[in-house]
């Protein structure tokens, strides 16, 4: 939750700059990064602080994964060679989870960011509400899209309050069926530029649509978001059946950061292709003669292409003298 207050407030603070530096770019970035920075400084301040110098012990969070010595030895633990599990005078196992183990037990809440991910910002806000609408109707939307990505953290955080998200356990599985309406946003976002369908086409210009649409995408998107991350936490340090392997925790963080980054680039691949094609505001009217099957294998290779292309140019690009 913290992370989409933190994104609402650097939103509100951009749009103060828009007005204090109409013209100039380069101080609305210097400030806009300062503004981060010392967000993300009181964030880890507030975390030392949570962690150091407060009581924020949990009686249902286990103190160590590792076994107390004093109980080993009058328990007469005993650890198979393989260290599956361990035994103590027959009554408790306590299983040792290897990587796959652990990733298994974890799968669920593992791959929901990414779901999420694939599912909105390869079309956000480049397809919708940009490629849909004009620039001064989108205005709305983007003010109304912090609100929306801010309210699956919230409901969570009620929830864990209230002692209702203290575990993972099944039920939670069930979030996978905001992919469902989010996979219709996705599809008839692409339908509207390159089809003629009517109930697709008549997205087109129609902010009330293209709101819902973005609406819907970005609630979704939300509270795939908070459970992947708490998810996977929770079952690896919250549960008392296992100990599980800590590899599984850092492999999800890094593949989160990286397929986030492959979606943006994705998406704004797919951007230079449909415009360099003719796709675009307001008739959508293709420039090629080429099949539709042709036309989808060009633009799919395409944007790979367009988008290793963009990432290789971020590496290399001087922001100072881009702007």
């Amino acid at each position: 939750m913290s992370a989409h207050l933190s994104r609402l407030i650097t939103f509100l603070a951009q749009l103060v700059l828009d007005f204090v530096y109409r013209d100039n770019a380069l101080p609305k970035v210097r400030f806009q990064f300062l503004l981060c920075s010392l967000l993300n400084a009181t964030a880890v301040g507030c975390l030392f602080y949570y962690h150091y110098d407060t009581s924020c012990g949990d009686p249902d969070k286990p103190e160590s994964l590792k076994p107390d010595p004093k109980i080993s030895e009058e328990a007469n633990i005993c650890e198979t060679t393989e260290g599956s599990e361990t035994v103590q005078n027959g009554k408790i196992e306590v299983k040792v989870h290897s990587f796959m183990d652990t990733f298994t037990v974890a799968a669920s809440p593992f791959f929901m960011y990414s779901a999420g991910s694939i599912l909105f910002d390869t079309v956000h806000p480049g397809v919708i509400p940009y490629a849909l609408l004009t620039t001064e109707k989108c205005h709305l939307i983007n003010m109304v899209s912090p609100v929306a990505n801010l309210t699956g953290p919230l409901v969570l955080f009620i929830l864990e309050t209230a002692g209702k998200y203290d575990n993972w356990n099944p039920s939670f599985d069930s979030a996978w069926l905001f992919t469902v309406p989010m996979t219709i946003v996705f599809v008839y976002s692409l339908l509207s530029v390159h089809s003629r369908i009517p109930s697709a086409r008549k997205i087109i210009n129609n902010r009330p649509r293209v709101l819902a649409m973005t609406f819907t995408g970005a609630l979704g998107n939300s509270f795939m978001d908070p459970l992947s991350f708490s998810g996977v936490a929770k079952l690896l340090f919250v549960s008392k059946d296992f100990i599980p392997h800590l590899g599984v925790l850092l492999a999800h963080e890094l593949y989160c950061i990286t397929i986030r980054y492959f979606n943006d680039k994705l998406s704004v691949g797919y951007n230079v292709v449909r415009n360099s094609l003719g796709y675009v505001f307001p008739k959508f009217r293709p420039n090629h003669r080429m099949s539709k099957w042709n036309t989808f294998w060009y633009v799919l290779k395409q944007t790979f292409r367009k988008a290793i292309r963009d990432a290789r140019s971020d590496l290399k690009l001087d922001v100072k003298k881009y702007l």
